[in-house]
């Protein structure tokens, strides 16, 4: 049985870029100045730092001394762990696991946007069968249980390495009791589905079919 641990990161107190920087490799400050605002700026050093504080804690090892490698279409990697990363404005979260470093495991974060036409996109990058699914929803439901689409689409792909060009209709959702991936390719996977607040639904999927989750709370450093 695997156990992935997934940690929320408040990514609120930009004063904290201050301890945190220092953590961040040079690429990754150069990486910082890439964002046009300040505010964007502060909240990437939050993140990558905090995310190098949890996984230096799980590997025994100095924040500053990991060594990320990056994927084909830009995942991140870090030897002997098995981790992935989401992000919306002002929370994070990390879903990580050392127990199988080879392990498949992707997680998303989204904000529910009241502003979003969930029919409209539904019709153009879902499967059809989710599509049909969302019509039959009253107006409130539809747009909630299309971020869950959403978001567990994009767990999974995270965990292939592909991100969303590998297309949001690859992957089948069924939002039962207990949310689960109906394609064949995904038969061996598990899929979490967690709604850290009113505001955000989250997803973690894992090709194991042996799996429990454990929500570790707020990462404090």
């Amino acid at each position: 049985m695997v156990t992935v641990d997934y940690w929320s990161i408040s990514l609120k107190d930009l004063s904290e870029t201050v301890t945190l920087y220092p953590l961040l490799s040079a690429e990754e400050k150069r990486r910082s100045l890439r964002f046009k605002f300040p505010e964007l700026q502060q909240r990437f050093i939050l993140g990558r730092g905090k995310l190098r504080q949890i996984l230096g804690c799980y590997l025994n090892q100095n924040p500053q001394d990991l060594e990320f490698i990056y994927g084909e279409y830009g995942k991140p990697f870090v030897q002997n762990i098995s981790f992935n990363f989401s992000h919306t404005k002002e929370l994070a979260f990390c879903a990580v696991t050392k127990e199988i470093s080879s392990l498949n495991l992707g997680i998303d974060i989204e904000i529910i946007n009241r502003k979003t036409d969930p029919l409209a996109l539904a019709k153009r990058f879902f499967d059809p069968v989710e599509f049909q699914y969302l019509q039959s929803q009253s107006l409130e439901n539809q747009l909630t249980d299309f971020v869950r689409f959403w978001t567990a689409k994009e767990a999974y792909l995270k965990a292939l390495g592909t991100g969303l060009q590998g297309g949001l209709d690859q992957v089948v959702i069924a939002l039962t009791d207990q949310p689960s991936f109906q394609n064949s390719g995904a038969q061996d996977w598990t899929l979490k589905m967690f709604q850290p607040d009113a505001h955000h639904w989250g997803a973690i999927a894992v090709n194991t079919n042996s799996c429990e989750f454990r929500d570790c709370g707020e990462w404090i450093g």
